[in-house]
């Protein structure tokens, strides 16, 4: 059985978003990480703070990392996913993802979004947040008070 990842490659194949992932890769738009070495925003940090309080159970064992994070990568299709490191490090852990928190949420302009916060290796790795609906354009990270828990979409562990 082939291993799959739960980002953005895992959703152009698997269940309801697939169609919009496999129409950004047949129209030659490629979904790419750019180096970004950065603080996280204020809105960032909000959004994470609450992953972590309101995620899976095991997922507040690693709000003592909140302090440590910083962003190491940014999406380059126009959404807000980013890339997360620990202690000054240049990239994010890889390998099979812990999904920490997998949610829905509407952006601030109306825009429906899921939410999936991974971990790797012990450590938080990436904020991923894509449209659920066909969407043009850079978007925002979703409202908090618009944030809803979802029943688990896909394995806890994924193969990485």
């Amino acid at each position: 059985m082939p291993r799959s990842r739960v980002t953005h490659e895992y959703l152009a194949s698997h269940g309801k978003y697939g169609p919009l992932y496999r129409k950004l890769s047949m129209t030659g738009d490629q979904i790419m990480m750019q180096p970004e070495h950065r603080a996280l925003t204020e809105e960032e940090r909000a959004l994470l703070v609450w992953l972590i309080r309101n995620g899976d159970p095991d997922a507040l064992s690693y709000a003592g990392q909140l302090s440590e994070i910083t962003v190491v990568g940014m999406c380059t299709c126009g959404c807000p996913s980013i890339d997360l490191a620990l202690r000054g490090a240049e990239c994010r852990k890889t390998g099979p993802s812990h999904l920490l928190v997998d949610l829905d949420g509407k952006t601030r302009e109306g825009i429906e979004v899921g939410v999936m916060l991974h971990a790797r290796d012990g450590e938080i790795s990436e904020l991923e947040v894509y449209t659920i609906a066909d969407v043009k354009g850079p978007f925002g990270l979703p409202t908090i008070e618009s944030l809803t828990l979802q029943k688990p979409r896909l394995n806890q562990q994924d193969g990485g």
